[in-house]
């Protein structure tokens, strides 16, 4: 445990996120666990040890959460000075599409919207249109606060860098309406009952409720979808990159390039209209 503790003052320092402090601290210990299990005290660590966690995780998770549980455990590596018992990550070949049963559409979008007004839930509502009219994260959520707002200026510190949310004068207005129609009067706007910001958890759940609600495919009811949204419209309208790049406050193309993915449909049609098979065979006909 002090280990642990001294690992996370470790990351603060490295001025990672909560969110990833957070990450990490959760990967490693299921690392730990199963040291434990195996009666294995860390400096037994090797990095055939480690190899075999890696084959765990491999046959219980998604290639992209090993990748993502690896980079926490190599950290943690490095920091007992055990770098030689780091481990590759996996191979990934980069997805060119999203399925369609993930892919939120405007008129999903506009069907959660409508639908949490009609339910009185205008906390969600303008969350919702806040997340998709800005792009931004769930976790930047924060900095909407009354103050900020109403300066008109939203400053976002993540990742070691600043970056200045851009609003659109509409949304603006709408927030401005919440906060006098919720009688706030300082501070977080998108607040739970106890006070505190909203959190991932507590939004996906009442996305979720709204989703089936409002005739939505729940596949499609994560709250990083409607930044996907807001990046896959921004760019059908002004197709530059680099742009989304700067308002996403992304350092990489290749990772904003994930965010301008088409849905497997709008590729088969692609297909389709290029029309380089154009005959049937007579026995698929029969």
């Amino acid at each position: 445990m002090e280990r642990i503790c001294a690992f996370r003052d470790y990351l603060i320092q490295e001025e990672k996120s909560i969110l990833t402090v957070q990450k990490y601290i959760r990967d490693i210990e299921k690392f730990l666990d199963c040291l434990k299990k195996r009666q294995i005290k860390e400096e037994e660590i090797t990095k055939e040890i480690v190899i075999e966690f890696k084959e765990t995780l491999v046959a219980n998770y998604k290639p992209s959460s090993v990748n993502s549980m690896l980079a926490a455990l190599n950290r943690y590596l490095e920091y007992i000075h055990k770098p030689e018992c780091k481990v590759k990550r996996i191979r990934i070949q980069k997805q060119l599409f999203i399925y369609e049963e993930r892919n939120m559409t405007r008129n999903d979008y506009k069907k959660l919207i409508n639908m949490a007004g009609e339910k009185g839930k205008y906390r969600l509502q303008i969350i919702m249109e806040t997340l998709c009219g800005t792009g931004v994260r769930v976790s930047e959520l924060e900095h909407f606060t009354v103050e900020n707002v109403q300066n008109g200026r939203i400053w976002v510190q993540n990742k070691g860098k600043n970056r200045m949310i851009l609003m659109p004068q509409v949304l603006k207005q709408n927030l401005l309406l919440y906060i006098r129609k919720m009688k706030i009067k300082s501070g977080y706007i998108f607040v739970t009952k106890s006070g505190r910001c909203i959190n991932r958890s507590n939004l996906w759940k009442e996305i979720q409720l709204i989703c089936k609600e409002a005739g939505v495919s729940t596949q499609k009811g994560f709250p990083h979808n409607f930044r996907h949204l807001f990046a896959k419209v921004f760019y059908s309208i002004q197709k530059d990159v680099v742009k989304l790049a700067d308002l996403l406050g992304h350092n990489s193309l290749e990772t904003t390039r994930i965010y301008t993915a088409s849905s497997c449909d709008e590729y088969v049609k692609q297909l389709e209209l290029m029309k380089l098979v154009t005959r049937e065979y007579a026995h698929a006909r029969e």
